[in-house]
């Protein structure tokens, strides 16, 4: 009886952490702190002082911004259930494992963690987490089904999580904006290809999405005209790092993506695309452990 009760539980909390994405989350986790550690060498134990208490100021914005991304996977497959239905039937778990109510609530209790965390910072960062609560509330809600405006606001969010550290520090940094633009661009770039991976679905409920509106070969030319953007980017980027070190990975980054490229240029299944769709996410992660270089 026991046994069948751990059982039980254990593959309720497996399903939660896909359903809260948390490789994403892991990926967030990451990408803060190193920014924080290698790029702007912001110490990571520095404490802010909340009535008279010492609160480590990195640990709550990171902390809030996982929750808040938490938060929005929970009100997007909330939203998505029947698109989903369609396009990766066994995956859904909203309705069919956990109820949609307890869905909303956790959403709801998730961004008010999140931007509490920020207000113990300070009042600018609760604000600033607010503004990312909202908008991707929006964004799950409204935007989603129009053509390329939500895949640009997701990819802007995705910059936002290291904008976030000139909000902290009240201090710019070079860097911070170079990778604050790479995750823009990856971002862009997979979720658009996301969006050619699911069109069938979209389709039947009318979401009028870039493969929708403007057809796949023209959405495919799109996302080759980005890679492309992304390739002179990071060429680019190379000319100006002076680091034997850092010029190799960037060399490594620039065949990874010529690589995406060259797959996508023949890609024309929704296998392809989800496969497109997953070498997308290992370059974000390439590109995010290029900061230990620095």
């Amino acid at each position: 009886m026991q046994a069948s009760i751990i059982k039980k539980n254990v593959f309720y909390f497996r399903k939660f952490l896909r359903l809260v994405r948390v490789q994403n989350l892991g990926i967030i986790f990451l990408a803060q702190w190193l920014t924080a550690y290698f790029v702007i060498k912001w110490p990571l134990l520095q404490s802010v002082s909340v009535g008279g208490l010492a609160v480590p100021a990195l640990a709550c914005m990171s902390l809030s911004t996982m929750f808040i991304a938490a938060a929005g996977y929970l009100i997007n497959d909330y939203y998505d259930i029947k698109i989903d239905y369609v396009n990766r039937p066994h995956s859904v778990l909203v309705g069919r494992v956990f109820p949609r109510r307890f869905v909303l609530f956790l959403h709801f209790l998730f961004n008010f963690i999140g931007v509490g965390l920020g207000m113990l910072i300070s009042l600018k960062m609760a604000a600033f987490n607010f503004l990312m609560t909202f908008l991707l509330w929006f964004y799950s809600n409204h935007l989603k089904r129009k053509p390329l405006v939500g895949n640009v606001l997701v990819a802007v969010l995705s910059g936002m999580l290291l904008v976030q550290f000139v909000v902290l520090t009240q201090q710019s940094h070079k860097w911070v904006w170079f990778y604050s633009g790479f995750a823009f661009l990856t971002t862009l770039i997979r979720e658009i290809v996301k969006d050619m991976e699911d069109w069938k679905g979209d389709a039947v409920f009318d979401s009028r999405t870039l493969p929708i509106s403007w057809g796949i070969r023209k959405t495919h030319r799109l996302v080759l005209a980005l890679s492309i953007v992304l390739l002179a980017a990071l060429v680019g980027t190379m000319t100006w790092v002076s680091e034997n070190r850092m010029v190799l990975y960037f060399l490594f980054l620039l065949l990874l993506t010529a690589d995406f490229v060259k797959e996508l240029r023949i890609a024309d299944t929704k296998h392809a695309y989800a496969r497109l769709s997953s070498k997308a996410k290992r370059l974000m992660v390439a590109g995010v452990l290029s900061m230990i270089l620095l």
